[in-house]
C-alpha cells in the first residue's frame, strides 16, 4: 500500500466492541500432541524445557549431558533423558479486504473487524503473540500496528478487487510457523475451497475459517426487478427477483457453505458461519466455543 487508509470512526467503534467482548474469553489450549504450537506451552517433540518426558537408549552423537547415570547404575544401560519442548503460541488473523465485504450497511466489514479484535484479545489473554493481516490486490499484507493492541490497528480499506483465494496466489505471506491461522471472510467467491485451504494451512497447527454474511446475503428481499452488481469486477446483470429466484439463491448459498464445511472437515480446519446482524447482539461465537477454540473466562 502506498498510502495509509485510516480506519474510520465506525470501524474503530466495532474494533472496540470486539476488544470488550474478547476480554470474556481465552484462546483455548488443546490437549494431546501436535506439531508445534497451537497456543500451548508444550510440544510433541523433545526439547530443552524443564518437564521430563521419557527415557530412550543412548545413540552415538547424543548430548552426554543428558545421560541418566541413575538408570545406568541400575541397569548397566546408557539412557538419555528427553524433555518436552516449550512452544510459544502464535496467532495469525486474516481479514478479507475485498470489496464484497462492503455491503450496503457495512455490516460485514465492521463485524469482521470486531471479530478479529475479539480473537486477538482472547489470544492475548492466553499468551499468544499475534499478527493481523488483510487480503489485498498485492497479496496478504500486515495491518499497520497489526501486532499491537487492536485499538492501534490501522490501514485496512476493503478496496481489493481480489478475493483471498486470488490474493494468496500473489504473494507468499510470512505467517508464523506452527501457529493458529484464522480467515474472516464472506467466502463469496468462485473456486474450490480445497485449493485455498491447502495454501492457507501450510505450516499451521490449526486453521479456522469464519464466514461473515450480511443479513441480506442470507435473507434477500424480494423486490421485483433488480440490478445485481459484482462488487469486485463491476459487472452488472438485470434480474427479476421473485420467490423462485430467492429459493434457488438460498439453495446455492447452502451448497456453497456445505462445500466449505466439507473441505474444512477434510483438511482438519474448523468452519463456522455467522450472521453479521445477529452476532453483534452478544458477540458469542458459539461454534468456536463448542469446538473448544474459545473458553469463557
Amino acid at each position: 500500500m502506498n498510502t495509509i487508509d485510516r480506519i474510520n470512526d465506525e470501524q474503530r467503534q466495532f474494533i472496540h466492541y470486539g476488544v470488550e467482548a474478547g476480554m470474556r474469553f481465552n484462546m483455548c489450549i488443546p490437549t494431546g500432541t501436535f506439531e508445534g504450537g497451537f497456543g500451548v506451552k508444550q510440544g510433541a517433540h523433545s526439547g530443552n524445557s524443564l518437564e521430563f518426558m521419557e527415557h530412550r537408549d543412548y545413540m552415538a552423537g547424543d548430548d552426554l549431558r543428558q545421560l541418566d547415570w541413575g538408570v545406568y547404575a541400575r541397569t548397566d544401560k546408557l539412557s538419555v533423558k528427553l524433555y518436552r519442548e516449550e512452544v510459544n503460541p502464535s496467532l495469525d488473523i486474516v481479514i478479507d479486504g475485498s470489496k464484497s465485504m462492503l455491503d450496503a450497511d457495512f455490516q460485514k466489514a465492521n463485524v469482521a473487524l470486531g471479530i478479529a479484535s475479539l480473537l486477538a484479545t482472547a489470544g492475548g489473554n492466553a499468551g499468544f503473540s499475534y499478527k493481523t493481516w488483510q487480503s489485498c490486490n498485492e497479496g496478504f499484507s500486515l495491518l499497520n500496528n497489526g501486532d499491537k493492541t487492536p485499538d492501534l490497528w490501522d490501514g485496512i480499506n476493503f478496496k481489493s478487487q481480489y478475493s483471498p483465494a486470488d490474493s494468496i496466489v500473489c504473494s507468499n505471506p510470512k505467517f508464523q510457523h506452527n501457529g493458529v491461522r484464522i480467515l474472516i471472510s464472506d467466502l463469496l467467491w468462485l473456486g474450490a475451497p480445497h485449493e485455498f485451504l491447502t495454501r492457507f494451512s501450510y505450516g499451521a497447527t490449526a486453521v479456522i475459517i469464519i464466514q461473515v454474511l450480511a443479513d441480506k446475503d442470507i435473507n434477500p428481499i424480494v423486490e421485483g426487478n433488480v440490478q445485481l452488481i459484482d462488487s469486485e469486477t463491476g459487472e452488472s446483470q438485470e434480474l427479476f427477483m421473485d420467490s423462485n429466484v430467492v429459493k434457488e439463491y438460498k439453495e446455492r448459498l447452502a451448497r456453497h457453505q456445505q462445500s466449505w464445511s466439507t473441505a474444512c472437515r477434510e483438511t482438519a480446519a474448523v468452519f463456522t458461519s455467522v450472521n453479521a446482524k445477529e452476532i453483534v447482539k452478544d458477540w458469542m461465537l458459539t461454534d468456536l466455543i463448542n469446538h473448544e477454540i474459545l473458553r469463557i473466562l
